[in-house]
């Protein structure tokens, strides 16, 4: 009975940090995509840009981490990737 308590409290405590994880990327992709919109308000094709590419990008530039290191998001290769999908330069790297 003692092994089961064990594995239920590993169970529960990796079910916890695994969704603080994906909540935390989640968190920043639409803080970020928020941000990349409000800088093409006047430019409607940045703006379908953004829309389309942004979640591929995004999960390309964006790095969980581990234990020791923080999760972390290139913002340098977020933009050039939605730069070079879209074909035309709206973000200066």
């Amino acid at each position: 009975m003692n092994t089961v308590k064990k594995l239920g409290t590993f169970a529960i405590a990796l079910t916890a940090v695994l969704g603080f994880k994906f909540h935390s990327k989640a968190s920043t992709a639409k803080e970020v995509k928020q941000k990349m919109i409000a800088v093409c308000a006047s430019d409607q094709d940045c703006s379908s840009a953004v829309n389309a590419y942004f979640k591929s990008c995004f999960d390309d530039s964006y790095r969980m981490g581990s234990r020791r290191r923080p999760s972390s998001l290139d913002t340098q290769k977020l933009a050039g990737c939605i730069n070079s999908n879209s074909g035309i330069e709206f973000f200066g790297i």
